[in-house]
């Protein structure tokens, strides 16, 4: 389910297919297996944010990947948003103004930062947070 999330390629043709649906889907999936095995002895849920939240900080992540650890740090709850992903917002936001900064056409990385930019200010709106893009 997390590489579905998180994958920078899930689709032949990202450019035509949903790909986002797919990735937003697994996310809702991921975070019922985890609602449902995460403990105090094995922290799953834990581990899982902490590994998601890397993809904020490497530049080597696509932004898709980057699109999927938001959507799945988003389902989690307001803590798991203000402790993974409100931290990052500022580097998520430099990386995709960036992209978006590019010449037309548009390509897909201006696509997918589009996406990110709206999944990042829905997580932020829906926890009451100002946001900075």
């Amino acid at each position: 389910m997390a590489s579905c999330a998180v994958a920078k390629i899930i689709s032949a043709h990202p450019e035509v297919d949903d790909h986002w649906v797919v990735r937003d889907y697994a996310a809702k999936v991921l975070k019922v297996i985890a609602n449902k095995y995460d403990s105090t002895s094995n922290n799953m849920t834990l581990r899982l944010m902490k590994n998601f939240a890397k993809a904020f900080s490497d530049e080597d992540k696509s932004l898709t990947s980057v699109y999927g650890a938001i959507s799945i740090i988003g389902r989690f709850g307001n803590q798991t948003v203000k402790t993974h992903l409100l931290p990052n917002v500022k580097t998520i936001a430099e990386r995709v103004q960036a992209v978006l900064d590019c010449p037309p056409p548009k390509t897909y990385d201006q696509l997918t930062a589009e996406k990110i930019r709206l999944i990042t200010m829905v997580s932020q709106v829906e926890r009451c947070q100002p946001c900075s893009f």
